[in-house]
């Protein structure tokens, strides 16, 4: 018979299967079934658990009840095998976000499996969740450059980038020449307050640009997807890109 920390005794093979039964579902049920009253909460122990058991079925127990206590830490310096629940801490100024391929020291699996995916390694096959990340880098490079565009405006002779969001609107080009900020054209004497144009020489650009900025950002998204039509549900957040 096997016995609990509080003395209730059970057949071995009962014992051993209703531990195989939770194994078969990834669960480690080792909780007392010898009270016949069926009110006790305790667990047979390790040292009862290692002498009933066979060294498989003890592992599988012993790597389960590891991923159960690793999954309650919520560290993410930590990293699993998706297939025995073996875990290990990343090494320090090593990034979770660039750790691709795990592979798994635990001698009962040794298997190599992809992090995106949770499943085994596939390289130079991309998973899903690899071609989403690929898709929102695309993503991102579209939007960020529609963005740019509007918050970067060029010397109209040498085409020198320059950026603001308040003050003067008169820009002095270091090639010597003037242009206005608002509509990006060169002139020469009077030039702000004119017709047609009527060009604001002093006003706070950051509202107005923000606004710009969403409109643009809206377009390349529409854009980006109508060329990527593999990808309809992929999302970002624009609200990032306009803080």
């Amino acid at each position: 018979t096997a016995s609990c920390p509080a003395g209730h005794r059970a057949c071995i093979g009962c014992v051993i299967g209703s531990i195989q039964s939770g194994l078969s579902s990834a669960r480690t049920n080792n909780t007392c079934i010898g009270d016949k009253d069926g009110k006790c909460n305790e667990h047979y122990s390790n040292v009862v658990l290692q002498h009933i058991l066979d060294n498989v079925d003890y592992q599988r127990f012993n790597d389960y009840q590891t991923n159960q206590q690793v999954q309650q830490l919520k560290n993410d310096r930590l990293q699993r095998c998706p297939f025995c629940g073996y875990v290990e801490f990343l090494p320090e100024g090593v990034k979770a976000s660039e750790q691709i391929t795990f592979y798994c020291q635990n001698k009962t699996c040794m298997k190599i499996s992809c992090l995106k995916c949770q499943q085994l390694y596939h390289l130079p096959v991309l998973c899903p969740p690899m071609e989403a990340e690929k898709g929102i880098g695309s993503l991102h490079l579209a939007v960020q450059s529609a963005i740019e565009g509007v918050l970067i405006r060029h010397c109209p002779a040498c085409n020198l980038p320059s950026c603001k969001t308040q003050g003067c609107n008169h820009i002095t080009c270091r090639c010597g020449i003037n242009w206005c900020y608002v509509c990006g054209k060169q002139y020469n004497g009077s030039h702000f307050g004119l017709p047609p144009l009527n060009c604001k020489q002093f006003y706070n650009n950051a509202v107005e640009e923000k606004n710009q900025m969403r409109i643009v950002a809206q377009n390349a998204v529409q854009v980006w997807k109508a060329q990527h039509p593999d990808m309809p549900n992929l999302t970002i957040d624009l609200n990032e890109y306009l803080k």
